[in-house]
This record gives structure tokens, C-alpha cells and sequence, in this order.
């Protein structure tokens, strides 16, 4: 049978993680846990699953990091980039397997909004992509020089009206390298285009839904969720799963009424 290892905060244990409310799990390149607990951004921890050796990482000014942080982001390679926000500026830092940080992008701007929700992500071809609510979303290159604003004319096929710039539920690079993105307040799930460097809707998904969580498989399956909250990822009303082929299919049965589904995983 299977055997399983309580890793918490609790008193007595001796397999202690920092906190208990986990936010989310993700493996870096050298196959340790990188584990972000819920409304504690300036911490994470990396936890080796073979010796069970934990690293306490503190995302502070002591230790190089200024600013708020908004987004921790693990990308496909295992690398790990943390997206911060100050009154006067938007910084990305690189966290290095050997425990070094890193300055990737650093921006001299006016930030207001010091605590909404904003999101980063690492494209493949070493590229990144942010969010937030003040300025939407912006294009970098590999070197972190702005590249491309997003305007709200760049979002093309669509005739709803939708405030925009806003937070996202979702910024996604799937295996074929679709980005996917989901934003607050917004029935419509939007994909890049890379050539055009626009938006566009996935029409094959049902319409006129908040789409609020995404997972993929390793073969790079996607399984989305909606919410019916314009805003909060509190509740799954339904799943949809994504084929390679682009193939929609419903498995929105498969949730239990009421309670939101906070995580998923696939091989095949």
C-alpha cells in the first residue's frame, strides 16, 4: 500500500513547511518543491521531496528584493522569477538554482496600486509577459526592454465591453507555446497572437463564462475552469478540457457542488 508524509507547520512534527495554507505547488529545474502559501507573497519554500531538506526563502530588501511582491512564477524550465511592484517602479528578479537574486527588468514608472493582483510569466523563447492593473499588459524582451503595450484596441474579435487594464485570473504558455489569458470582470478567454501581437477569443470554448483556472498535462492538455464570480476564483461551476487537436470537451459533471477545485494534475 501507499504511505504518506504529512509535511505542516504544526508543533511536534518533524516535517515542518513554513506555513500551512498553500497557495500553490510548483518543481524547479533541480526537481526540489517550490511551495507559495496563500497571502504570504514575500515567502516561498523549497523542499527537497527525496531528503525532505527545506529551504526557507524570504523575498525581502535584506536579501536583494525591493518592493511588493505581486506573482512568483515557475516556468516550463524550472527557473524561478518573482515579479515585484513599488510606488516607483516594477521590478523582475531571477532566482538562480545556486540561491542568488537576480535584477532581469527594471522599470521607473508611478504605481498607485500597490496591492491588486498582477501576473508574470516567462515565455519559452526567453521573452515575458505582465500584467497588472494599472498599466495592462506589456511585452519584454529576453534583455527586459519593453517591447510591446497592450492597448484595449489590441484585443480584435469581440464586441463585449470589458474594463481593461485589469488583474487576470490567468497568464498561461501551454506546451505548443498558446498563451492564455483570463482577465477579471471578462466572459471571454483570449488567446496571443504572436505574428499580429494581439488577442483574440478562443471561440471552440463555451461563451459568456469568467474562466478562472487552468491546468495542463504533460502532454500539454488543458482542463479550464469557470467560476461564477467576475472577480474570485471561489467557486468551479465547470470544467472544459483542451486537446492538442483543439477539441473542447465538457467534463463539467465531474465537480462537486459548491466547493472550488484549487488544484489538478495529469500525465496522460
Amino acid at each position: 500500500g501507499y504511505g504518506f508524509t504529512v509535511f505542516n507547520n504544526f508543533p511536534g512534527n518533524k516535517n515542518q513547511i513554513s506555513h500551512d495554507d498553500i497557495l500553490e505547488l510548483a518543481e524547479d529545474k533541480a526537481g526540489n518543491l517550490i511551495i507559495q502559501y496563500r497571502n504570504i507573497p514575500n515567502l516561498f519554500d523549497r523542499l527537497n521531496p527525496i531528503t525532505y531538506e527545506l529551504e526557507k526563502v524570504e523575498l525581502t530588501l535584506t536579501n536583494g528584493v525591493s518592493g511588493f511582491v505581486r506573482d512568483l512564477h515557475v516556468n516550463r524550465e524550472g527557473e524561478i522569477y518573482i515579479l515585484t511592484i513599488q510606488r516607483d517602479g516594477l521590478h523582475v528578479y531571477h532566482f538562480t538554482e545556486e540561491g542568488q537574486i537576480i535584477p532581469v527588468i527594471t522599470l521607473e514608472e508611478e504605481h498607485r496600486k500597490l496591492t491588486t493582483k498582477a501576473s508574470l510569466l516567462s515565455l519559452t523563447d526567453g521573452r515575458f509577459l505582465i500584467n497588472d492593473a494599472e498599466y495592462g499588459v506589456r511585452l519584454f524582451d529576453a534583455q527586459g526592454k519593453l517591447s510591446k503595450v497592450f492597448k484595449k484596441r489590441d484585443f480584435v474579435g469581440t464586441t463585449k465591453l470589458f474594463p481593461y487594464p485589469n488583474p487576470a485570473f490567468f497568464l498561461h504558455q501551454d506546451k505548443l507555446g498558446k498563451v492564455w489569458f483570463s482577465l477579471y470582470h471578462t466572459s471571454t478567454l483570449f488567446l496571443l497572437d504572436e505574428n499580429a501581437l494581439n488577442f483574440y477569443p478562443m471561440e471552440r470554448m463555451p461563451q459568456n463564462k469568467y474562466y478562472t483556472q487552468i491546468w495542463e498535462d504533460k502532454l500539454g492538455n488543458l482542463l479550464l475552469g469557470n467560476g461564477n464570480n467576475r472577480k474570485s476564483e471561489t467557486s468551479t461551476e465547470g470544467l472544459y478540457y483542451v486537446t492538442l487537436k483543439n477539441e473542447v470537451q465538457n467534463f463539467s459533471h465531474l465537480r462537486s457542488s459548491g466547493n472550488p477545485i484549487t488544484a489538478a494534475y495529469g500525465q496522460d
